[in-house]
């Protein structure tokens, strides 16, 4: 006779099941791995299914595990969601694990988050960057600002915050003579393999789709980009909203052809269960906020 599972026991699956691991669920939950393990067991006897299986490359969830992984953790985050609704007043201390791109992170965003801790003071923002391009993962991060073409992760509220423009910068000296078609085919040009399309689109709207460059350079991030076209090193088709410091600065300059729209757009990502979290909101908002700024 089948006998029901403990809110303990999901618990449980759900911390082996996002770590693939007995022993960090272990950790995680402060249990040992023998507790977790026996936990499991009888979830398993419970539900008549075996939901993980051990190979040699480590633990793996079996096809019933896949299935019921994703209602489990829809379950606990719709919990977490209750609870931060009915807190007495907000300011009880929450963080927020934002996943950012490092060039977003660096040269926007840290420097606007003072004005976030001053509004609330309350939501602690850590940031978790990569120089990669990826989709947001709710079991990873609460956050995700991120830029695709086609949203469609299942399960996922994205919010639409921006639209950018793309500009073609350079450095005051380079562009010390104006910048003709035929100029700009002498110039170097600063390319970021993981965002190949920026420069395709910039050039069709801009009649340069059939300029061949005298030089080009490659980065594996628009940090190093934007420092090497701030540097005099070449010409850089870049999000507007990046370099707008720069260029109010003018550290940069907009030399030739006009802003044409970015394929994709920016979106803060979240779990559909935390669509209502009160810090979402706030952070949402604010974003948009500093966006429209």
């Amino acid at each position: 006779m089948k006998r029901n599972v403990s809110l303990s026991g999901f618990r449980v699956f759900e911390s082996a099941a996002r770590l693939l691991s007995f022993t960090a669920a272990a950790g995680e939950l402060a249990l040992t791995p023998s507790a977790v393990s026996h936990q499991i067991a009888g979830m398993e006897e419970a539900l008549g299914t075996r939901l993980f299986q051990r190979t040699p490359q480590g633990l793996l969830l079996t096809h019933d595990g896949e299935t019921l992984k994703p209602y489990i953790t829809a379950a606990f985050n719709s919990i977490e969601q209750g609870k931060s609704l009915v807190m007495a007043d907000g300011t009880r201390p929450q963080t927020l694990r934002l996943q950012v791109y490092i060039t977003i992170a660096v040269r926007w965003l840290v420097s606007r988050l003072a004005d976030f801790r001053d509004a609330f003071p309350h939501i602690e923002v850590r940031l978790d960057t990569t120089i990669m391009d990826w989709d947001f993962d709710p079991n990873h991060a609460d956050l995700g600002f991120i830029y695709t073409i086609s949203p469609k992760r299942d399960g996922v509220e994205y919010a639409a915050i921006l639209r950018a423009g793309l500009v073609l910068v350079c450095s005051k000296a380079l562009a010390s003579a104006p910048l003709s078609r035929s100029a700009l085919s002498k110039c170097t040009k600063i390319e970021v393999p993981g965002a190949p399309l920026d420069w395709e689109i910039w050039q069709q709207h801009n009649r340069c789709a059939g300029i061949t460059f005298a030089n080009t350079l490659q980065f594996d991030s628009l940090v190093l980009a934007v420092e090497a076209a701030r540097q005099g090193l070449g010409v850089l088709v870049v999000p507007d909203f990046i370099v707008r410091d720069d260029i109010t600065a003018g550290l940069l300059v907009t030399p030739f052809g006009r802003t044409v729209p970015q394929l994709g757009q920016w979106y803060l990502a979240y779990s559909n269960a935390r669509k209502f979290d009160k810090s979402v909101i706030a952070f949402r908002k604010w974003l948009k906020d500093q966006i429209a700024a």
